[in-house]
């Protein structure tokens, strides 16, 4: 299973906050105030809430790996442990072994 990437630090640009999603710079007020610390925590909530932020969005394309990583980061923290451990059976036994390093936007279910 491949780690998610880690919530961007709390940095500081010049004499202001600021944090880095993926490459993009976003000032959250000026460094080392309340109101700076306070936005970042909302940052890092939102972030954890939204199992899209983990997808990486660079160049490559995202893989059916990346997807179910995100999904069951999501499961983990909103499902019963039951309920989890059947989807992280599922994905990690079956789909991973073979979509695992397909491209997402190639991957297509027949019925």
């Amino acid at each position: 299973m491949p780690k998610l990437n880690r919530p961007p630090k709390y940095c500081k640009d010049g004499k202001y906050a600021a944090v880095y999603p993926h490459g993009k710079k976003f000032r959250i007020g000026l460094h080392g105030s309340p109101e700076s610390q306070i936005a970042y925590a909302r940052f890092i909530a939102e972030s954890k809430a939204n199992p899209a932020f983990h997808i990486h969005t660079g160049k490559a394309d995202t893989t059916v790996r990346e997807v179910a990583a995100a999904f069951l980061d999501h499961a983990e923290r909103t499902l019963g442990p039951p309920n989890y451990a059947h989807y992280r059976i599922v994905i990690v036994d079956f789909l991973l072994k073979l979509y695992g390093d397909t491209a997402a936007k190639d991957f297509k279910v027949s019925l």
